[in-house]
């Protein structure tokens, strides 16, 4: 199958951003499929330091022989300006699409949009070509979409979707309710990662090579430095249980800034390294507000990490209370109490560990792609019979 995929800042080794979509493209490249990436990228955003620059056209590598050729056209930001109900800016956004597509030649069978946004500004070409056009909505929140094009509405971009894949109930159900997806055309299928990389590693030997503390109690918290995700609240509950043994671990970089004694590490890490991180570690603890499907959770999953997580729909298709303790992730004293539950009771935590190396060995993304790929072939079927 011949693939283009549409996106917002398509992953470049100087900006790992949205890593989750490149993981996914790669592993289609790898099961013979041919792909294209088109990510728009705002001039006016560049130059104020909101995005990073990266090459017009590249050919990534995923391995020998083969290649995903990724364009980013140059568009210019036109900010709240609408002209008779069009959004002016994403109308350049797609305009810049449907011209990259005519002078490169571009080649393809299906348009498959990350995410709704994505699929909006994909929508006139897809219609007016007839192209299959499938969205994946991964978003934290799926927001009402701006109007593209005088004939573009919701409703023409709901029925011309030949498939939605949510990454969890949480997304299809926020698709449905909001009118841009149909039950019947709309499957669910979490996120996946490589389990050659995310995989059970010796603690200890981990421990030694990070240069970590060896005898003490260690908590990760992988994500943005943001509030939504919970850091803060951590650290909050640390303050609360006032246990000098429990040190913590947080990868990523944001906004957010804070500063604590339990802090063993704080920063962002190459993905290669990350697992040696999460094996270090006995507990994963991400008390954040809204997801998609959350990447962290699923690599913490991968390496048989006990984890305690919000109680929230964007969790129960992967977390569940063999694996996990979910807490309401803004009361400092649950995330405090399911700390203290896995600090102490040593069975427990074995108990949830296998648990989740069970379920991370269900979340290998070749399945997951595989997976994706073979419904996007059903739905094409469908269509074709209607």
């Amino acid at each position: 199958m011949k693939i283009c995929i549409i996106c917002h800042r398509y992953t470049h080794k100087d900006n790992m951003v949205h890593v989750f979509v490149k993981k996914l493209v790669d592993q289609w490249a790898l099961m013979g499929h041919q792909c294209v990436v088109i990510s728009p990228l705002s001039i006016v955003h560049t130059l104020a330091g909101k995005e990073k620059a990266a090459p017009e056209v590249e050919h990534q590598i995923v391995a020998e022989g083969i290649t995903v050729d990724v364009y980013r056209p140059h568009y210019y930001t036109i900010p709240k300006l609408n002209l008779f109900g069009v959004n002016l800016n994403r109308n350049c956004v797609q305009r810049c699409i449907e011209k990259t597509i005519k002078n490169t030649h571009i080649d393809f069978d299906v348009i498959y949009c990350h995410f709704y946004d994505m699929a909006a500004v994909g929508w006139h070409y897809a219609h007016h070509n007839n192209i299959p056009l499938f969205v994946a909505s991964g978003e934290s929140t799926i927001h009402r979409l701006k109007k593209p094009c005088f004939s573009y509405s919701y409703e023409k971009m709901r029925n011309a979707l030949y498939g939605v894949v949510a990454v969890s109930s949480k997304n299809k159900e926020e698709a449905i309710r909001m009118g841009y997806a149909y039950e019947s055309n709309t499957k669910v299928f979490p996120n996946g990662t490589n389990l050659e990389l995310f995989h059970k590693m010796d603690k200890i030997q981990c421990r030694k090579e990070l240069n970590l503390p060896l005898n003490k109690f260690i908590i990760i918290c992988v994500g943005q430095f943001i509030e939504r995700k919970g850091q803060k609240r951590i650290l909050e509950a640390i303050d609360q249980i006032s246990n000098n043994n429990i040190k913590t671990i947080f990868i990523g970089k944001g906004d957010d800034s804070f500063e604590h004694e339990s802090i063993v590490f704080k920063g962002t890490v190459k993905n290669n390294k990350l697992p040696y991180y999460l094996n270090a570690a006995d507990i994963f603890v991400l008390p954040t507000r809204s997801e998609g499907c959350c990447n962290a959770i699923v690599e913490a999953l991968a390496c048989g990490l006990p984890i305690i997580s919000s109680d929230l729909p964007f969790n129960h298709d992967v977390l569940n209370v063999e694996n996990s303790i979910l807490i309401n992730p803004d009361k400092i004293n649950e995330i405090a109490d399911a700390i203290n539950k896995l600090y102490s009771d040593h069975v427990l935590r074995e108990m949830k560990a296998q648990k989740s190396l069970e379920m991370g060995g269900k979340l290998a993304i070749e399945r997951r792609a595989y997976d994706i790929i073979t419904f996007m072939h059903e739905k094409i079927q469908q269509r074709k019979k209607k």
